[in-house]
């Protein structure tokens, strides 16, 4: 058994060197010789050939970006999808935010230009409906100026109880007017008992 060891640890050697070197792509060989010419020396100096592979292929790894992986050999970019560039993300962000920022302006200008004739209409209607208030208060208080004026009469009993007077027609006569009562001399007539 301890002959058949070293023999068998060869040929296991052997063929995983041989079955590494065919499986490794062609961007993660090592510097130096091409992928056949590494196969022929493992198939013609079986023991020292894939010593000489995984050693090689181990200071390859080593010295590149990570464990187990070949040289990087740079190729020219291609080509990327859009959601990879990180330019274009940021691009598509920006321009996304821009409009977002413009309609929010337009949506404020819009909102101002409706409120300022907003204000405009109702500042209209407001001066109307004041000078239509002042009108109707203006008659209120003719009104209650008559009302309080004929309720002053009849309790002095000046009144003359013309339906004229009753209805506040008596209000609308100036002083230089006759007064109904007068006889035709001016004077006031006399109160009735």
């Amino acid at each position: 058994m301890a002959r058949v060891l070293p023999v068998v640890l060869a040929v296991a050697l052997w063929i995983y060197g041989l079955i590494d070197c065919a499986q490794t792509p062609e961007d993660r060989m090592p510097p130096g010789l091409a992928k056949p010419v590494w196969l022929l020396i493992i198939l013609l100096v079986p023991g020292v050939g894939a010593v000489a592979w995984l050693v090689v292929k181990g200071i390859a790894a080593a010295s590149t970006d990570g464990p187990g992986q070949g040289p990087v050999r740079r190729k020219k970019r291609g080509p990327i999808a859009p959601d990879d560039d990180a330019e274009f993300l940021a691009n598509l962000d920006w321009q996304a935010r821009k409009a977002h920022h413009e309609r929010l302006r337009r949506e404020k200008e819009a909102k101002a230009a409706a409120e300022g004739r907003t204000a405009e209409g109702r500042a209209a209607e407001g001066q109307a409906a004041e000078g239509r208030a002042a009108e109707g208060q203006a008659a209120e208080r003719r009104e209650e100026d008559d009302a309080l004026a004929a309720l002053e009469r009849e309790f002095r009993g000046e009144t003359s109880g013309t339906p004229a007077e009753a209805s506040g027609e008596a209000a609308t006569r100036t002083p230089d007017d006759p007064d109904p009562d007068a006889d035709e001399n001016g004077d006031a007539a006399a109160p009735r008992a």
